[in-house]
């Protein structure tokens, strides 16, 4: 009879935690330099519940979720061409160039001025947000 309520309350729980995870999601959009105890706090839970429940919905920590969205507008601003690298790194959040460019890399085995080359030399008729699309995050 337990096991049948502990059943019945799993659904639920995905869901609340699916909810807490989309919740995180949108303030990270909104704001990428929120920290875990602010997004915490915002959603009413403790850092460490919801550092293991995105863990756990996403397959990804919330630095490396927050890091992907940061890497993701600075490849749109290489797709329109930008060159400035290190202001770059500094106006989305990175310590500095280096910082950017070992994550970038990490992410998607090239550099940033090679990954310009490469965005900047796809069919202009294409969006920025689509030639990102083609370059996958690994």
């Amino acid at each position: 009879m337990a096991s049948d309520r502990a059943d019945a309350a799993r659904p639920a729980t995905g869901t609340r935690a699916r909810q807490l995870v989309d919740q995180a999601r949108q303030l990270l959009a909104e704001h990428t330099n929120l920290g875990l105890d602010d997004l915490a706090q915002t959603a009413g839970v403790s850092a460490y519940h919801l550092s293991r429940t995105f863990r756990r919905v996403t397959g990804l920590t919330l630095s490396h979720y927050r890091i992907r969205l940061r890497l993701r507008r600075a490849m749109e601003r290489l797709a329109t061409g930008e060159r400035d690298l290190a202001g770059l790194a500094a106006d989305l959040g990175f310590a500095d160039q280096a910082h950017l460019t070992r994550a970038l890399r990490a992410e998607t085995g090239t550099t940033p001025g090679a990954l310009r080359t490469l965005l900047t030399a796809l069919p202009s008729a294409e969006q920025p947000l689509t030639r990102i699309k083609r370059v996958r995050l690994r």
